[in-house]
């Protein structure tokens, strides 16, 4: 009687024990930080547009580039699957802020004040310039470009810049192949676009352009967050940090972006 007793209590301590690691387990979405909301359980769904090298591009149908591979990483230390969903740049910030189709959208974002009265933002993780982009040997200055027609992607940051300091003629295309593509055909005289970008794709693909002139902007991208899911934003930053202070952003940074 001492023994099967004895087993009995055993038993149901062990019942009590498996009980509350289910109860944990399934608290949070595997954070720690907070009850964060997803668009589907256990996995972190991400708006990008993948035209923009070496942040965001396609090896074939798989999404890579410096911007996806943070997001991956920020996924992969929360537990979450990352599902990257490939769309037009400038429907992702109010996509996020709608809060229906994306979690966060990854896709070299520059935080100013407009996109943030729409939607959160994480720390930064990467700060670029601009540049404008011609055919080699075209413009010996920006100065030139005056009324000249400019194109630049549509619902950024180079749009605005080319808008407001380069020429009242600025052409919006939905990605930045397109831009460069309208260059080579001479469709318009210039491209305003990341410096970074700008650079990786005259090294790839166009090296009858150069870098007419390089803009320290200084824009600080980040990951766009809905502005309800203040527990998401939090848990972000953390890992961030993280990656900041381990090394991993640099290394990332190295190589995606030598």
């Amino acid at each position: 009687m001492k023994r099967m007793k004895a087993t009995k209590i055993a038993a149901l301590a062990a019942a009590l024990m498996l009980a509350l690691g289910l109860m944990v387990g399934c608290s949070g979405d595997n954070s720690s930080d907070g009850d964060y909301k997803l668009i589907q359980d256990g996995k972190l769904t991400v708006a990008a547009s993948c035209d923009f090298p070496p942040f965001e591009t396609l090896d074939g149908d798989t999404p890579t580039g410096y911007g996806i591979a943070v997001i991956q990483e920020v996924a992969n230390r929360l537990g979450l699957e990352c599902e990257i969903k490939n769309t037009t740049f400038d429907t992702i910030v109010p996509a996020v802020a709608g809060g229906e189709q994306f979690d966060v959208g990854v896709s070299s974002i520059t935080i100013d004040p407009e996109r943030e009265e729409q939607v959160d933002f994480s720390d930064p993780y990467y700060i670029a310039d601009q540049s404008i982009v011609v055919r080699a040997g075209s413009y010996a200055s920006v100065e030139e470009l005056e009324g000249k027609t400019i194109a630049a992607q549509s619902g950024t940051t180079g749009y605005d810049y080319a808008l407001e300091n380069v020429s009242d003629d600025v052409v919006g295309y939905t990605e930045a192949t397109a831009c460069f593509a309208a260059l080579q055909s001479g469709n318009c005289e210039a491209v305003a676009i990341d410096l970074p970008v700008s650079e990786s794709m005259i090294a790839q693909a166009y090296p009858d352009c150069e870098i007419l002139e390089r803009v320290a902007t200084g824009e600080e991208y980040g990951i766009a967050i809905n502005k309800d899911n203040t527990a998401l934003t939090e848990a972000i930053n953390k890992i961030l940090a993280e990656m900041e202070e381990d090394g991993t952003l640099e290394k990332l940074e190295a190589e995606y972006l030598g």
